[in-house]
């Protein structure tokens, strides 16, 4: 049952509904598993999320060994970041209730939501995850979830890497300042830092020469576009409510520039006027291609923690598939536990995601893993049904041949297509006699 759910969120996401009513009946799975419509009867499916969410440990501990097996990972680095996804349901919820509102990475503020925290390894391989309150702020996530992976892989030679975001801000304002009169040093060609040991740990003050020059060009670009439109609306004919709708749309397609720029809005009339904040302007300027870095290790190269901190972009990419290729979003489910055994099942799913991800690199690099399950989509599964002399019928299920393409994708992925299963008779079914 846990298999179609994941295989499901993996294959063609959407509701368990969806599955249910349609695409259960239309895949191959149930003939693959020898079990009948039953498997994914919806009363049936809602059961198993209320019983998964008791296994989550298990399953981390079981990653560990597998990930070890299958790509000889290690666990010396590990990458943490949290993200949050939001739901469309009217508060209030019941006391405890883990939907809140809160900062939103999704910009949808207006909506209740929970915190996904989550541990990778610089390859992307998924270890754990934690579902926190909607209001929860990441500087108070680090230390708990730190205790709770330190008592599973231990504490021995781990680097932890984690956004500027997570540890409190408070402090790294004072950090800041006693990094000004700091030298610099080359870290590598165009990475220019700081260092600053305090309390047992180094902080890295960073600045990327090539980062600088591309987001000083985003910003530039959007800057740019956003004056020239504002230029533009000045100059419309418009009422007051298509004004506002117009600068909302700016405000959406250039959120960077918004923020730099000051637009007042009389309370009645359809003008408004704008100028460009100057000091907002310097203060971007400052920030762009800059990074604060924390680490443990105070004898580290600081070209090796610049290494390590470019390495989050496995997190961001791992959310960005279960947000995305995986649609962990909606999420139509009303109680708590469910919506936490939805999650657990698009972790599960992107676990199988990254083993595709990880098996296409080296033996058919080029190949996403939805587009190798695009590919995989075109084998199908047909009955074939023959009539016998008896009246009775003669049913040949039979997989299609792949195509040249896919053969040889099987081929290099050592993979083989399910062995077509034997024939089966069966009796028609007798008409029911009318009623009288």
């Amino acid at each position: 049952m846990l298999f179609v759910l994941v295989a499901y969120r993996l294959i063609a996401p959407g509701s368990e509904w969806r599955l249910y009513r349609e695409w259960y009946a239309k895949s191959a799975l149930g003939d693959l598993l020898g079990a009948d419509a039953a498997l994914a009867d919806i009363h049936t499916l809602y059961r198993c999320h209320d019983r998964l969410i008791a296994h989550k440990q298990a399953v981390f501990d079981h990653l560990v060994g597998r990930w070890r097996d299958l790509f000889n990972a290690s666990f010396d680095v590990l990458l943490y970041d949290l993200t949050s996804t939001y739901f469309e349901a009217n508060p209030p919820f019941p006391e405890g209730d883990k939907r809140r509102f809160g900062y939103s990475r999704d910009r949808r503020g207006d909506c209740v939501q929970v915190v996904i925290a989550l541990i990778v390894t610089p390859e992307g391989l998924p270890l754990a995850y934690e579902v926190l309150p909607g209001n929860t702020a990441d500087s108070t996530t680090l230390k708990g979830f730190l205790a709770s992976i330190e008592r599973q892989y231990g504490k021995a030679r781990r680097i932890w890497v984690m956004d500027r975001g997570i540890p409190p801000k408070g402090r790294l304002k004072r950090l800041e300042q006693n990094l000004l009169g700091k030298p610099w040093a080359e870290a590598r060609a165009g990475v220019q830092v700081k260092l600053l040991p305090q309390d047992g740990e180094l902080y890295v003050f960073a600045e990327s020469r090539d980062r600088v020059a591309k987001e000083r060009a985003m910003r530039r670009r959007q800057l740019k576009w956003l004056w020239a439109r504002l230029e533009q609306l000045s100059s419309m004919r418009l009422t007051r409510e298509e004004l506002l709708m117009k600068l909302g749309a700016a405000r959406a397609k250039a959120p960077t520039a918004w923020r730099l720029v000051e637009v007042k809005v009389p309370r009645r009339g359809a003008a408004f006027t704008y100028r460009l904040d100057r000091d907002k302007l310097t203060q971007a300027r400052r920030r762009e291609g800059r990074y604060l870095l924390r680490t443990n290790l105070t004898e580290q190269d600081p070209a090796k923690l610049w290494t390590y901190y470019l390495q989050l972009v496995a997190v961001e990419e791992a959310f960005k598939n279960l947000k995305g290729d995986l649609a962990m979003r909606p999420i139509f489910h009303q109680h708590e536990a469910r919506i936490e055994a939805h999650i657990f099942i698009a972790f599960l799913a992107y676990c199988l995601h990254v083993t595709l991800k990880r098996r296409l690199a080296a033996l058919a690099p080029g190949l996403t893993p939805r587009s190798a399950l695009e590919k995989f989509s075109a084998v199908q599964m047909i009955d074939v049904l023959v009539p016998t002399t008896d009246g009775r019928e003669l049913q040949l299920t039979r997989t299609t041949q792949p195509e040249p393409d896919l053969k040889l994708l099987l081929a290099k992925l050592k993979l083989e297509l399910p062995a077509q299963p034997p024939p089966k008779i069966t009796v028609p079914a007798s008409p029911t006699p009318p009623l009288l």
